[in-house]
């Protein structure tokens, strides 16, 4: 099965999420490891939404995809904002796995440009 890239990094991002979830269920408890799952589940789900948008927008103009590029990035700021206040709320008190996660998560970017080829 061949995966667009924007949907590689997101299910890097999860499986790093997975991952970190192991390493915090034995560093913490079941609270630090939800909030680490959630954490790279913040980054997967951001980037299914970009790749969701950018796809559709595949046969567009040159000048309607990157309007739709800079559309989207708007509102993926706006999600991110979103599910970060509720990862706030919910993991309040355990938010360092959360947030280490989700950067740990971050360098499937850096991973994926390592894939491409000219």
């Amino acid at each position: 099965m061949l995966l667009s890239v924007p949907l590689r990094i997101a299910l890097w991002q999860l499986l790093i999420g997975v991952m970190g979830l192991l390493v915090w269920s034995v560093l913490g408890g079941w609270k630090e490891a939800l909030a680490a799952l959630f954490g790279g589940g913040i980054g997967a789900l951001l980037s299914v939404y970009m790749a969701l948008r950018l796809g559709a927008a595949n046969d567009a103009s040159l000048r309607d995809r990157v309007s739709t590029f800079y559309r989207a990035e708007v509102m993926k700021f706006v999600l991110a904002v979103v599910l970060f206040s509720i990862a706030a709320l919910l993991f309040a008190d355990v938010y360092i796995p959360l947030i280490t996660t989700f950067i740990v998560g971050l360098t499937a970017y850096w991973f994926a440009l390592l894939r491409i080829k000219d």
